[in-house]
């Protein structure tokens, strides 16, 4: 009886930390090489990864973080 009743129940959700939603966004020069990555953003701030091997400019770097601080600076 008991293993029929268990069999029945949904089984116990899986604890630990959440998933990752969503792919990071890559921000791409005019050229459409990549610059910079958005990690993620939330209340406490933004996690960006520059991709200096990406063959940007640096003026094209600074150019990308000052869009994103356009976008996401309140």
């Amino acid at each position: 009886m008991i293993k029929a009743l268990s069999l029945a129940a949904d089984p116990p959700k899986k604890s630990g930390s959440p998933k990752k939603s969503g792919k990071a966004e890559t921000v791409a020069n005019a050229s459409g090489k990549p610059v910079l990555r958005i990690e993620g953003a939330d209340r406490k701030g933004i996690r960006l990864t520059l991709l200096s091997k990406g063959g940007a400019t640096r003026q094209e770097a600074e150019e990308a973080v000052r869009a994103v601080l356009d976008q996401y600076w309140i």
